[in-house]
């Protein structure tokens, strides 16, 4: 009986000193958080335009896709999260949204006018509505993409990949592994880069 106790008192343990430090990362201003360099895959030699899956989307390579023009294309989800799920990307390859800077803004509220023609053809009502992008490492794709979503989710597990956390203080966003198209405009046009951490 002794033995279960001392592992619940070590899981506790570790949790409290996880919490710890995960709290010391709010504290700390973006700027002087360089792990985001540690953990983007971004210049990893397997994220190349030869290699890219999204660079060759199209309906002879299997994607169903339900919208098209010279700069974007969009497509289904393959493994839909909500009722409605699409991708929207530009056919140039660009990383991430980590890649975007001030100069993007135009191409990104390009992204959500699709999404928000995709969505109106459905009659989904715009508080059902989410779009964002996953932020490297947690991205699955190394290609922009915009995830263009008519709620509600499928499962709480598929929720919980699109997590939407609010920022303080000078801050558009908390830390999380996705970000809302708004939350990004808002990043860019004070000429910020999006991260994981606060930004």
């Amino acid at each position: 009986m002794q033995r279960p106790i001392q592992i619940v008192r070590w899981v506790i343990f570790k949790l409290k000193l996880l919490q710890i430090f995960s709290w010391a990362f709010f504290l700390l201003p973006y700027n002087s958080l360089d792990f985001e360099i540690i953990l983007s895959v971004e210049n990893s030699p397997i994220n190349t335009p030869q290699s890219c899956t999204f660079c060759d989307v199209s309906k002879e390579a299997g994607f169903d896709v339900v919208w098209e023009d010279a700069t974007f294309i969009a497509f289904k989800d393959h493994k839909p999260a909500a009722q409605h799920h699409f991708q929207v990307s530009p056919k140039k390859h660009i990383g991430s949204v980590k890649s975007l800077r001030k100069s993007d803004i135009a191409l990104v509220k390009s992204m959500e006018t699709i999404g928000h023609e995709l969505l109106d053809r459905l009659n989904v009502p715009s508080s059902m509505r989410r779009m964002g992008f996953h932020i490297p490492p947690f991205n699955s794709v190394n290609h922009l993409h915009l995830h263009v979503q008519g709620l509600p989710y499928n499962s709480s597990g598929r929720a919980a990949k699109y997590p939407v956390i609010s920022g303080y203080g000078e801050y558009h966003k908390g830390v999380s592994w996705f970000v809302e198209v708004d939350q990004v405009l808002r990043i860019l046009e004070r000429d910020r880069r999006v991260g994981v951490f606060p930004c």
